[in-house]
């Protein structure tokens, strides 16, 4: 029978009264019912972050843009050259003269380099006026004047080089357009501004506000120390920048000797090695930044860019280049 939920059984043998169990009834109880489970939305792809337009103004800010123009028109010594917008990688903007500019930096560069006395002493002061807008041309001039035009052209060229800012690359006097595909055209941005988009706001942006326009961020190179190689070379920056980046004006040539394959070591011909690692040209000058490191006990050679370095065991230490100083359109 059962009793409070209970089955109470009984047993009667032999005259005797058993009880064997008092067994709880299980009574199954049905699963709660869920509620419609709310449907999980497949989550959205990630968007990648886009990519826009950014240029660096005169006084060193940055702004993202929007162009409104389809196409750049770069005048160069071969005529106008038209640059569709989404073919530019970046544009380097060189320093903006008037005429009456021009004329003093051509007169005051003739001074210097053909006169003497108050004539010469006149043109240093009136390139020193200019400022950074007769940089390039006293640069170029260093290059190519008379001996006696040196030492003169030299303190111009130290004074105007304290004007440029430490983040900055030098000075020029043209512009230049790095394309996707590799190429870099020279000349001068016609007309002088473009209409560009801040945001909502539509306005002219003049390229004698700019310094750089990049499809991208703009990445700025930190300066690092130019130093002087000494009687010693690359060994006496053992003593004085070990494992300190520096840079060291350099030209690329194609005979010498080089062991390993960058780093290099210490005595290997740094011209030669320039070369091999692709920073420089055989015949190309450029500061390039390298790092004095420890001796790596081991160096292997290599082939590349027509030259060939060896093979050698332990050394003295050795050095790596890392790259041109001033790379442009990266």
């Amino acid at each position: 029978m059962v009793r409070n939920g209970v089955w109470a059984v009984a047993v009667v043998a032999c005259g005797i009264g058993l009880v064997v169990a008092q067994v709880p009834q299980v009574v199954p109880v049905p699963a709660p019912v869920d509620p419609k489970p709310t449907p999980i939305a497949p989550k959205a792809d990630a968007k990648p972050p886009e990519i826009g337009w950014e240029v660096r103004t005169a006084d060193g800010s940055f702004h993202k843009i929007t162009p409104v123009e389809t196409e750049l028109s770069l005048e160069t010594k071969y005529g106008t050259v038209k640059v569709p917008m989404k073919e530019v990688k970046r544009v380097d903007f060189g320093l903006r003269m008037t005429d009456a500019q021009r004329k003093k930096l051509a007169d005051a560069l003739a001074d210097v380099i053909g006169s003497s006395g108050r004539p010469r002493e006149a043109g240093k002061e009136a390139l020193v006026d200019l400022g950074l807008l007769a940089f390039p041309e006293v640069a170029r001039a260093l290059k190519t004047a008379p001996k006696e035009a040196l030492p003169h052209l030299t303190l111009v060229h130290d004074k105007l080089k304290r004007l440029i800012g430490p983040d900055d690359d030098d000075p020029l006097d043209q512009d230049v357009v790095f394309t996707a595909d590799g190429s870099r055209l020279c000349g001068k941005m016609t007309p002088e501004a473009i209409r560009v988009k801040f945001g909502e706001t539509e306005k002219a942006l003049k390229w004698t506000d700019a310094r750089t326009l990049a499809y991208g961020d703009i990445v700025v190179d930190a300066k690092v120390e130019v130093v002087t190689l000494g009687q010693f070379g690359i060994h006496g920056l053992m003593q004085t920048h070990f494992e300190k980046v520096v840079g060291v004006e350099v030209t690329g040539v194609a005979q010498g000797s080089v062991w390993g394959v960058n780093p290099y070591t210490t005595d290997s011909t740094i011209g030669m090695a320039a070369v091999h690692a692709g920073v420089l040209k055989a015949g190309e000058t450029g500061v390039i930044k390298i790092k004095v490191k420890a001796d790596l006990g081991a160096y292997a050679g290599s082939t590349q860019n027509g030259v060939t370095t060896g093979n050698w065991g332990p050394y003295q230490g050795c050095y790596e280049i890392i790259s041109k100083s001033k790379k442009r359109g990266k």
